[in-house]
């Protein structure tokens, strides 16, 4: 897993000094981590200048690399935005920031199964209100082969003994979009089961 760390400021101010207490942190456990920042003021090799970079390309008559360009090639799996003011990103930039997080990390951040296809589905109450269908799903999944696949269970805490039997994980509830996308990325399928829809 890569990750890349965006600020302004490589060490002034606390934002920066978060930003690389958390990049050295993550170094500490083998994830490779680097920051990329307008305001560089060390040596150190895991920290890009979107600066410098500028103006090595301005002397050697190399094309300019944009802001994206230079995430694009540094490939990162996850995208940390720290403290991003003094102009150092546009609305543009953060646009072509935004992309699909690569399915293996997704599994790998919300711990499911990297070797399984993994189906999800989201109940609130799926054994108490049969409007839902969910015991259509599991007649379902119980034609499949259980070591092909992960049943991922979200908006729901507690599993019953033939949802474990099903190799079902709950995966608790997701509040913003990032926990979201990451959900989504890490699935092959998204199931909705239901027998009746009814407005309340």
């Amino acid at each position: 897993m890569k990750i890349l760390h965006i600020n302004t400021h490589e060490l002034f101010g606390e934002g920066a000094r978060a930003a690389y207490r958390l990049h050295k942190g993550l170094n500490k456990y083998g994830i490779d981590s680097q920051i990329l920042v307008r305001y560089k003021q060390s040596y150190e090799t895991s920290i890009q200048s979107l600066r410098r970079t500028f103006l090595l390309q301005s002397i050697f008559s190399i094309n300019l690399l944009t802001l994206s360009e230079l995430v694009k090639n540094i490939n990162p799996d996850i995208i940390h935005l720290h403290w991003i003011t003094d102009q150092f990103i546009n609305l543009n930039d953060l646009i072509k920031l935004n992309k699909p997080v690569n399915k293996n990390t997704a599994r790998e951040i919300l711990n499911f199964e990297i070797d399984k296809q993994i189906i999800l589905s989201g109940v609130v109450s799926y054994t108490s209100d049969s409007h839902k269908g969910f015991d259509l799903l599991i007649k379902a999944l119980q034609l499949l082969l259980t070591y092909k696949y992960q049943l991922g269970i979200f908006r729901s805490s507690n599993l019953n003994d033939t949802l474990k039997k099903l190799n079902a994980k709950s995966i608790g509830g997701f509040h913003d979009d990032y926990s979201l996308k990451l959900l989504y990325n890490a699935a092959n399928v998204m199931t909705i089961s239901s027998r009746q829809d009814i407005s309340r």
